[in-house]
């Protein structure tokens, strides 16, 4: 046959030698069992009258396409084999015919567009250069700022909370006490007040330690209104402030007499409901593997809990938001007490706070009980005490677009790159000792700056000025 032959759609080899080394050498021995269709069916033919290679198979002289004989069939199985003596190099050969399953084995995609040309090697990677490498986290190349500089503007998150404020439209302080403290709630600690009464009684009867004068044997159950009147009071004693407790039930005729706080409730039944106010069951934390910190907050933890719950359900932050640390002036004994000479307080229980920046409203808080031993040592240094407080008071408002505003006591530059990446921006003093602060601010006084000179250092997202 006049024409070259082309299998499994790979380019026309320059000989027919070329088509025998380089296709039937690799194919896989054909059973015997194997009927060979006819070839007209797998073979693709380009004649010379033809520029092109045709994709529809040209069909062979009708003689061709008889079954094939035994013989024919050890010619294709032995194709590409070594030529027995006496035959010439010049002898016509027949090209092999390719079983349609064996030619996809062989097949490989090549484009519609002529190949030759391409280098047959395979082009060695170009190691990437210092400024396309990849980054992590902790990263920080500091250089120059940009000039012109970037806008803030173009660098600030979007901020996409809408209706900020309070969620509820009430402006009476007495629905707003019940928004927080809701009945549900004030049920829960009347149950647990009433538990823990039943339970100092049974001791107390246990050990020989009642009597009929004690004041736990007039004990009655109380009731989620009882305790709203019980709040009130405590609440009123914030507001008229004095030395000792009998003195708001006295009746003495002065000028400084409170009626008000007898007429709701008795002065012992008031002492009763100090001695009993409880909030969770203490037999529960024998049960509960607890390390120090947990430990000391385990009777508070509810109110806790339910405290910040309610505070985000009732507002909604503004763009600006602030971190830091309060004091709540405790002067009795307390384990957790904090004494802290620059705050007014001075001494009392540490929180630790979510507030906005703008009403100073109080969104979530955390009271300090000592940092808790870690279970095993970590790398990472998020995990730390500080860094992680953060976290967990931010948690919630994420990717929307907040500026949280902290101290040095908290900022830093991984810090803030693992803000930025949770859609914060954050502003804030800075120790120059902390990890990742650039050298050349480290290294930085007073007698190297002028009055009124501004410097600063960039690396992505991060900016430190001094």
């Amino acid at each position: 046959m006049d024409g070259s032959v082309t299998v499994a759609n790979r380019p026309p080899p320059n000989t027919v030698d070329e088509v025998a080394s380089g296709y039937v050498a690799n194919e896989p021995p054909l059973s015997p069992a194997i009927s060979v269709p006819s070839p007209s069916t797998f073979i693709e033919c380009a004649t010379q009258n033809s520029p092109t290679t045709s994709s529809v198979p040209t069909a062979l002289p009708r003689s061709r396409q008889s079954r094939l004989r035994d013989e024919d069939i050890c010619r294709v199985l032995n194709y590409g084999s070594e030529p027995s003596d006496g035959e010439s190099d010049d002898e016509d050969l027949v090209a092999p015919l390719i079983p349609r399953t064996f030619r996809c084995l062989l097949e490989t995609p090549v484009d519609s567009e002529d190949i030759e040309g391409q280098p047959s090697f395979v082009v060695e990677a170009v190691p990437m250069s210092t400024t396309e490498r990849p980054w992590a986290v902790n990263d920080f190349e500091w250089s120059a700022f940009p000039n012109p500089p970037i806008p803030p503007e173009s660098r600030r998150e979007m901020f996409c909370e809408s209706n900020v404020g309070p969620t509820t439209q009430s402006v009476d302080p007495y629905d707003i006490f019940i928004a927080i403290w809701d009945r549900q709630f004030m049920e829960y600690i009347a149950s647990e007040t009433n538990r823990y009464a039943q339970q100092v009684t049974t001791q107390m009867l246990d050990n020989n330690r009642l009597f009929p004068n004690s004041r736990i044997s007039q004990w009655r159950d109380t009731t989620a209104d009882e305790l709203y009147v019980y709040f009130g009071l405590i609440l009123g004693m914030g507001v008229v402030v004095k030395s000792r407790l009998e003195e708001y039930w006295s009746s003495s005729p002065d000028l400084f007499v409170t009626p008000g706080f007898s007429a709701h409730m008795s002065f012992n039944r008031f002492m009763l409901l100090n001695k009993c106010l409880h909030f969770r069951n203490n037999e529960d934390m024998c049960a509960l593997r607890l390390d120090a910190s947990e430990a000391k907050l385990f009777k508070i933890q509810p109110v806790i809990n339910f405290l910040n719950t309610a505070f985000q359900n009732l507002y909604k932050l503004n763009r600006n938001i602030s971190l830091d640390e309060s004091l709540l002036q405790w002067k009795g004994w307390l384990d957790i007490n904090q004494l802290i000479p620059n705050k007014a307080a001075t001494v009392g229980i540490k929180t630790y706070e979510i507030c906005e920046s703008q009403t100073g409203y109080l969104w979530r808080f955390e009271v300090h009980a000592y940092k808790k031993s870690p279970l095993q040592q970590t790398e990472d240094i998020l995990q730390s005490s500080t860094p992680a407080i953060v976290l967990r008071l931010i948690h919630g408002l994420e990717n929307r677009g907040h500026t949280l505003w902290m101290d040095n006591f908290y900022n830093s530059p991984y810090l803030a790159r693992r803000l930025k990446s949770l859609g914060f921006d954050c502003v804030g003093t800075l120790r120059t000792n902390r990890l990742f602060v650039p050298e050349a601010l480290h290294n930085l006084t007073k007698n190297n700056m002028r009055p009124g000179e501004i410097t600063g250092l960039t690396s992505r997202e991060i900016d430190v000025m001094v």
